[in-house]
C-alpha cells in the first residue's frame, strides 16, 4: 500500500517537474565528460538564448507594423464614413427640397379639388389617406 502511494506521487512529481530530472542528469553528464563538452553545452544555451531573442524581436516588430497598419484602415474608415454622412446629408436636403417644390405645384394645381389634392398629398408624403 505504501509503495503504490509513494509510486503514485512519484508519477505526478515527474509529470510536473520532469525538468529537474533531465537537467540533474545533463549535470552529472557534463561534470564527468570534461571541460570541452560543458563548454558546449553552455554555448548551446546560450545560442538558444539569442535565436529567442530574435524571434521575439520578430514577433514585435510584426505586431507592430499590424497594429499601424490597423490604424491606417481604421482612420481611412473614419474619413470614409464622415465623407459618406455629408453626401448622405446632402442628398437629403435635396430630396427634402424637391419634394417640398412638388408639393407647392401640387396644391397650386389642385387647390380647387380637396379630394384630389388629398390623395396627392398622401402620395408624396408617402402617407395613407383615409376615406371618411
Amino acid at each position: 500500500m505504501f509503495t503504490a502511494i509513494f509510486w503514485k506521487k512519484t508519477w505526478v512529481w515527474f509529470k510536473n517537474y520532469w525538468y529537474f530530472p533531465i537537467i540533474f542528469v545533463m549535470g552529472i553528464l557534463l561534470l564527468f565528460s570534461g571541460k570541452g563538452a560543458s563548454s558546449k553545452a553552455f554555448k548551446l544555451f546560450d545560442n538558444q538564448k539569442e535565436r529567442y531573442k530574435k524571434e521575439i524581436e520578430v514577433v514585435e516588430k510584426n505586431n507592430a507594423k499590424a497594429n499601424r497598419e490597423k490604424e491606417k484602415a481604421v482612420q481611412a474608415n473614419k474619413e470614409k464614413i464622415k465623407e459618406l454622412e455629408s453626401q448622405h446629408n446632402f442628398k437629403i436636403e435635396e430630396l427634402e427640397s424637391n419634394k417640398e417644390q412638388e408639393l407647392q405645384k401640387t396644391i397650386k394645381e389642385f387647390e380647387d379639388n380637396p379630394d384630389e389634392l388629398a390623395r396627392r398629398i398622401a402620395k408624396i408624403l408617402d402617407a395613407h389617406l383615409v376615406e371618411r
